[in-house]
């Protein structure tokens, strides 16, 4: 008789479908394969999905019908509010909310865990084997971001924030568990309003930032413009820093400030913000763009005590981008700081990609822009160089703002390969899973693809 692989007891998982439970004993679906005594033995793989902070079962997701593992079997809907199901009968979800998936015709047996914490996310970076996907805010590219969901309240529409403001937004209120882990370009430009809303310290890059003349090329993102410079210390800085860089960073536009200069023009936007509102009779929460939201709410006071490394004497680099608020036919300046982030030997090592061995088989970062913002990081020569080996080391980001949709697609149709994949290399399976996830997202009418 064939070897069939153990499964855990089927009992209710949280927040899901009773469609999605399954009997433990249940052995016919629509992957199933007649047993032989020559089959290939059943292999166990584990996939471990990271839920980064505002995007746990517990907060933002079980809103939305998003929460995992349910949620794996949701089907694509154009508008993302319809709730309907896909069929996966041997989908368990187990008391504990871990799920177990049996494929057949890959002779493949499944098992996927929920992570919240950091120190979780780093340790099943480094152990081999495992399928890694980071689900959750991409903080610019800084990395990976973890909050505690106890700690969530709820905003004006009603949603969970976990949490609203905080240092989990930036190194973590213990860094060892919670915030960010590290994984991105050394220098990258966050807009103020994004501090001041959610209320994080954070290291600026000051104007007597250290230069080394040789190596500091590749620590810019790739935003920053060369282009148009006027001081020249300026242009000295930028020249012999440009792999320092974000490339959001844009140099043309880039200056030094004080923390009254910030403050002062940033409550000058606010104030002409809130005239616009009042006359175009705007709502504050559906009209204004994202980016302006921070700090029409905010008096940019408050931003002083956020940075660690900063007095009111010091001068530090910051850029400006224009936002355009539609309702009201105007344009605003608003400013970015930018930011000393990094990916090793930064202030929160080793909670960051310099001090973590990756030996997971798999990493998946879908995260906002990605594959802009940390594939330089991870796969280039000039920073953490890993690279795919052979049946090792595959890698898949997201190509523009994502949804927090995609784990749950990506698992699907690793689900639904209906080709053998035990015992094989799995780069099979991880194309047509690239394929058909992004076949789902167009489905959704979205713009965003997984590459690799």
């Amino acid at each position: 008789m064939a070897e069939t692989p153990p499964r855990g007891p089927a009992t209710t998982g949280t927040g899901g479908p009773e469609q999605l439970l399954a009997s433990a004993t249940r052995h016919a679906s629509e992957d199933s394969t007649t047993h032989t005594a020559v089959a290939p033995a059943f292999e166990d793989r584990d996939i471990v999905v990271a839920q980064g902070i505002e995007f746990h079962n517990s907060c933002y997701l079980a809103e939305v019908d998003w929460n995992l593992p349910q949620a794996i079997r949701r089907k694509p809907d154009p508008d993302w509010t319809k709730v309907e199901w896909r069929s996966l009968d041997k989908l368990i979800i187990n008391a504990d909310n871990t799920a177990e998936y049996t494929n057949d015709k890959q002779r493949v047996h499944y098992r996927v865990r929920i992570i919240e914490k950091k120190d979780d996310f780093k340790l099943a970076l480094e152990t081999p084997g495992l399928m890694v996907i980071y689900d959750g805010h991409a903080r610019y590219g800084r990395g990976p971001c973890f909050g505690d969901p106890a700690k969530h309240t709820f905003n004006s529409r009603g949603y969970p924030e976990c949490p609203p403001k905080g240092e989990d937004w930036g190194d973590g209120s213990a860094t060892s568990v919670w915030g960010q882990w590290k994984m991105g370009f050394p220098w990258i430009p966050v807009p103020v309003s994004e501090m001041l809303h959610h209320g994080y310290r954070a290291l600026a890059v000051l104007e007597d930032k250290p230069v080394n003349l040789s190596k500091t090329s590749a620590r810019r993102h790739p935003d920053i413009r060369l282009s148009g410079l006027e001081p020249t210390a300026l242009k000295k800085l930028i020249e012999e820093t440009s792999a320092r860089r974000h490339p959001d960073i844009r140099l043309s536009r880039l200056k030094l400030m004080t923390l009254d200069e910030l403050i002062d023009e940033t409550n000058r936007t606010r104030d002409r913000l809130r005239t616009a509102v009042a006359k175009f009779n705007a709502d504050p929460e559906d009209d204004i763009p994202e980016e302006l939201q921070g700090i029409y709410h905010k008096d940019a006071s408050n931003i002083r005590g956020q940075f660690t490394n900063v007095t009111d004497t010091s001068r530090f680099w910051v850029q400006h981008v224009n936002v355009y608020f539609r309702k009201a036919d105007q344009w605003y300046r608003l400013r970015e700081v930018i930011l000393d982030a990094g990916w090793s030997g930064t202030n929160i090592s080793p909670m960051d990609l310099g001090g973590t061995v990756m030996r997971c088989r798999c990493f998946c970062h879908f995260g906002c822009s990605t594959y802009k913002h940390n594939h330089p990081i991870v796969r280039g020569s000039k920073y953490a160089n890993w690279r795919q080996e052979g049946n090792e080391r595959y890698a898949y980001w997201t190509d523009k703002l994502s949804a927090s949709g995609t784990s749950a697609f990506w698992m699907y149709n690793i689900f639904r390969y209906s080709k053998r994949s035990a015992k094989l290399s799995w780069a099979p399976l991880l194309a047509d899973a690239v394929k058909k996830t992004n076949d789902d997202l167009l489905r959704c009418r979205e713009k965003y693809k997984v590459v690799s």
